[in-house]
């Protein structure tokens, strides 16, 4: 008897306790996708998605003005990010810029 993997795969997912991990990784991944819609042409690069964890979302800047430019959109980007997963809620954006990213990261291990 075989199965199909595609079948199998939540399965085992859940079993290795992956879920909530592919789920963040999905999340950061379409916001990546919605920071390059919004990010005018030429600082496409200049902002990305780290990490999602419980409700909260971390964006690295490269400098303050995009970190102030995506501030400003954070409603537009929650918005967008609701169309596609009304299931997931984003309850914080936290804005760092590349410099201090590495502190979080160092400290929290996200």
């Amino acid at each position: 008897m075989f199965f199909s993997l595609k079948d199998m795969l939540p399965q085992a997912m859940q079993r290795a306790r992956m879920t909530r991990q592919v789920e963040a990784l999905h999340i950061v991944e379409t916001c990546n996708d919605f920071l390059q819609i919004l990010l005018p042409s030429g600082r496409k690069t200049d902002a990305e998605a780290i990490s999602f964890q419980e409700g909260s979302l971390l964006i690295r800047c490269e400098n303050a003005s995009v970190a102030q430019f995506i501030r400003i959109r954070t409603d537009e980007l929650c918005k967008q990010f609701s169309l596609k997963y009304p299931e997931v809620r984003i309850q914080n954006i936290h804005i760092r810029l590349g410099s201090q990213i590495c502190d979080i990261i160092n400290e929290n291990g996200v």
